[in-house]
């Protein structure tokens, strides 16, 4: 059971990693708007998600990423049709980045084999969870806002071409932001392991 000064670490690690992830999005949301011009930037902004849920676990993680999504509504960061698709966007996509924490058994090994399986298939999974949240804003809101001259038209219906111009779209900032994180992951893990580990 943790003790209350451990609870205050926890609560401490999780708002300084989330801070240093709003900085890392607010940081490529300025050097990258002309190159997504319909959200999206290619960031290191889910680095202290990961690194918060493979240091402390499933729940900081998840707690870490839903406050980011949060805190960049807060900061205007943001841009959205509706509630629901902002919720997809944001708070949920970047909450998702969390689940990497269900490896953190992996980082925490002492068989350094282990640590790297875990911290690619971690930022795998929280990467492309946060993917597919974006993908299905695209396809439900984004898609049909594009397709209808500045309007929402959902009477269309869904179609294939609403579900490759969302992963399409979204993969061209997503798979880079992924590759980039875990490499960087994976030589912290080399040359920096006590960001990982908790005494």
């Amino acid at each position: 059971m943790k003790t209350n000064h451990q609870k205050v670490l926890v609560i401490v690690e999780i708002a300084l990693l989330t801070a240093l992830a709003v900085i890392f999005d607010l940081i490529a949301n300025l050097t990258q708007i002309q190159l997504f011009p319909n959200g999206g930037s290619i960031s290191i902004s889910m680095l202290p998600v990961f690194v918060l849920a493979y240091r402390r676990g499933l729940i900081p993680g998840l707690v870490s990423g839903l406050l980011l999504g949060t805190l960049q509504t807060i900061l205007g960061v943001t841009y959205y049709l509706f509630f629901l698709q902002f919720l997809l966007d944001y708070t949920l996509a970047y909450g998702l980045v969390g689940f990497a924490g269900v490896f953190f058994k992996w980082v925490q090994s002492n068989n350094n084999k282990y640590q790297i399986i875990g911290i690619i298939s971690g930022t795998i999974l929280g990467g492309f969870l946060r993917y597919f949240s974006h993908v299905l804003s695209g396809v439900i809101y984004w898609a049909r806002y594009i397709d209808s001259t500045d309007s929402v038209d959902f009477s269309k219906g869904v179609t294939w071409g609403d579900w490759l111009f969302s992963m399409g779209y979204n993969a061209t900032y997503m798979v880079p932001s992924v590759i980039i994180c875990a490499i960087i992951l994976v030589i912290f893990n080399k040359v920096a392991r006590r960001i990982y580990t908790v005494d």
